[in-house]
C-alpha cells in the first residue's frame, strides 16, 4: 500500500511498512525507517508492531502531519490503530519523536479505514 502527501516544504511517502520524508525538489531528506519507529518509546503494539496499511496526511488547517498504520499483535494483545499528529507543519520532526502518539483498539484486525479488507 501506498500513500502520500505534500506539505508546505515536504512530501511524505509511505510503502507499505517505511515512510521517506522528501523536500519539494524530490531530495531525500530522511529516511526510508519502519514506520513503527514513530512510536520508538511509546511501548505497546505500535512500537513492536509494523503492520502497514499506512495513511499519512498533511492537514492544513491544523497546519500538521497525521500518519497512521495498524499494529496487529493479535491474541490478547488485541489489534490497534497507530495514530502519531506532528507538532508543527515540518516533516523532519516526526523521525526525532517530537509528536503526538496514539493508539486505539480495534476489534477486528482487517477491516481498513477505507472498509477494504486487508489480505
Amino acid at each position: 500500500d501506498v500513500s502520500g502527501d505534500v506539505g508546505p516544504n515536504h512530501y511524505v511517502e509511505m510503502v507499505n511498512t517505511v515512510f521517506a520524508i522528501y523536500n519539494k525538489s524530490g531530495a531525500l531528506l530522511a529516511g526510508p525507517s519502519p514506520i513503527n519507529s514513530l512510536w520508538a518509546g511509546f511501548g505497546g503494539g505500535c512500537q513492536t508492531n509494523n503492520d502497514g496499511d499506512p495513511i499519512v496526511q498533511y492537514d492544513q488547517l491544523a497546519d500538521r502531519w497525521v500518519i497512521a498504520q495498524f499494529a496487529i499483535p493479535g491474541r490478547t494483545a488485541g489489534y490497534h490503530e497507530c495514530v502519531a499528529v506532528s507538532a508543527t507543519s515540518d516533516a523532519t520532526e516526526l523521525p526525532m519523536n517530537s509528536h503526538r502518539r496514539s493508539s486505539m483498539p480495534r476489534e477486528t484486525p482487517m477491516a481498513s479505514r477505507t472498509g477494504r479488507r486487508k489480505k
